[in-house]
């Protein structure tokens, strides 16, 4: 027997652990066990992004659908019912050429507001195509002589003189422009602020004959409200820039009494006041106008003299050069 020496602090030997064995079999359900959890675990992940996707829809669509109001709804005034409201319709409509409650519908509506608009319907206002006005403008805080020229589809010349200078504002259909004549001329792009007036001022159409007969915007709504305390109809659409635009008619001679328009990026909120109407050349169109931005007044122009359909050069609206 073999006896070997060792000190009393020298480490035992320890035997090597034996790997413990694993059927082959066993390893590859192990393996496929693995692969199945994971493909469970990408399922549900799936399953889970889907049904956030189906949430955030859902809650995007009550959104919107709380924000539209429900064509063909009756207005705040209508609410008591349609023969509560009818001594009241009695009353402000002396002579009524048309029904208020005829005009709740767009079909019945549009063709009534065409007819108004010109004696002889749409022919007239297709075969309009350019107006030139005279008179005055306040703008910029001073009251000026004006001349205004407009050219389908939405051109604008409007020039301003003043004493000692003439100030010429255009849209060409691609920029608002401005030209100062004082001295020595000067060209110029506008201010946004004066962009944005002379784009409330540069459309041919008002809104609803722009929807007769182009096609322009959507309408969303049609009631009975008031404007400034006398029964009116109210006629919400949507532009085409998705500005929110509520119209406001006088229900005896569906003129339109105010527009206020709410820009969808800025917030901001125009509301012009039309009156003074006159028919020129079988052509209705008011020839006073009033634009403000929240309770600041933007412009007021009151109009002279208007002729229709005058011969006009496109390149009377053409920016001059340099902008």
């Amino acid at each position: 027997m073999e006896y070997r020496y060792r000190k009393k602090d020298e480490p035992k030997e320890q035997p090597t652990p034996m790997r413990a064995f694993v059927p082959k079999s066993a390893s590859m359900t192990k393996s496929r066990s693995k692969a199945k959890r994971q493909r469970n675990t990408l399922m549900l992940s799936i399953l889970l992004l889907i049904l956030l996707i189906v949430v955030i829809g859902i809650t995007l669509l009550n959104l919107a659908k709380s924000d539209k109001e429900i064509p063909g709804r009756t207005a705040p005034l209508a609410q008591g019912g349609q023969k509560m409201l009818e001594p009241r319709i009695a009353q402000n409509q002396t002579e009524p050429k048309y029904s208020i409650l005829s005009l709740l519908n767009e079909d019945g509506l549009i063709n009534a507001y065409i007819n108004a608009a010109s004696t002889d319907g749409r022919d007239a206002l297709r075969n309009l195509s350019s107006t030139r006005s005279t008179g005055q403008i306040r703008w910029d805080g001073q009251l000026k002589e004006c001349t205004l020229t407009k050219q389908r589809p939405d051109l604008l010349r409007l020039n301003l003189k003043s004493d000692d200078s003439i100030t010429t504002y255009g849209y060409d259909g691609r920029v608002y422009w401005r030209k100062l004549e004082v001295g020595k001329n000067q060209a110029e792009s506008g201010s946004i602020e004066e962009s944005n007036a002379l784009r409330q001022i540069s459309k041919f159409y008002d809104p609803l004959i722009a929807y007769a007969m182009e096609g322009a915007g959507i309408i969303r709504v049609i009631e009975i409200d008031e404007w400034r305390g006398d029964l009116a109809i109210r006629v919400q659409m949507r532009g085409t820039s998705l500005s929110r635009i509520d119209i406001y008619l006088d229900p005896d001679s569906l003129e339109i009494l105010a527009t206020v328009q709410r820009l969808p990026n800025s917030g901001d909120e125009y509301t012009t006041l039309f009156s003074d109407y006159r028919f020129i050349d079988g052509f209705r169109s008011p020839f006073q106008i009033q634009n403000m931005l929240g309770n600041q007044l933007v412009y007021e122009l009151s109009l002279d003299t208007m002729e229709v359909n005058p011969v006009l050069t496109s390149s009377l609206f053409s920016a001059p050069e340099p902008i």
